[in-house]
């Protein structure tokens, strides 16, 4: 019985918050930034405080800004409450380390921590996210290639009329 009460501190965490990222996987540019959204819901029967976050099984090559999670996330969760109630909410930025290989993905997971006090700091749900390595088109080249359909469109458009004309 004393090996059983010697346990129970260590006890594995119930899942009381549901996090769901839209999407879970992004794809930049070695250096680049991506925003991962995402939407919490309390699955349990009581409120919940959320107090926290922390990432886990962070390649070295991604480095991670919460900010938005403390400045968005509400403290606590009602029972069966989504934040938001609509859309998703901005939780944190990943910023792809320069030196980074092309085609390869990088992961981690981020961690929610609370629990049923404003002090509690167990982790209350959890979710993996990846960050794949591409090239990403500068924006000049996005806006060339753009301009260049237009006008592919506008020269076709003009021949169909003087198709039609003849």
């Amino acid at each position: 019985m004393a090996a059983l009460l010697l346990l129970a501190p260590f006890a594995a965490h119930a899942d009381n918050l549901s996090l769901v990222f839209t999407p879970a996987t992004q794809t930049a540019a070695p250096s680049g930034t991506v925003t991962f959204k995402g939407i919490i819901t309390n699955t349990s029967t009581a409120t919940v405080f959320i107090n926290g976050d922390s990432f886990t099984g962070l390649s070295s090559l991604l480095s991670v800004d919460d900010t938005p999670f403390f400045s968005v996330t509400p403290f606590t969760l009602a029972a069966g409450a989504t934040y938001p109630v609509s859309g998703s909410a901005n939780l944190f930025d990943i910023t792809l380390d320069s030196t980074a290989t092309l085609g390869s993905s990088y992961s981690g997971t981020f961690n929610i921590l609370g629990g049923a006090d404003a002090s509690a700091e167990e982790i209350q749900g959890n979710a993996k996210f990846t960050v794949t390595a591409a090239a990403v088109p500068e924006a000049s080249t996005t806006l060339s290639f753009g301009l260049l359909l237009v006008g592919g469109g506008l020269l076709a458009v003009k021949r169909c009329k003087r198709s039609a004309a003849a």
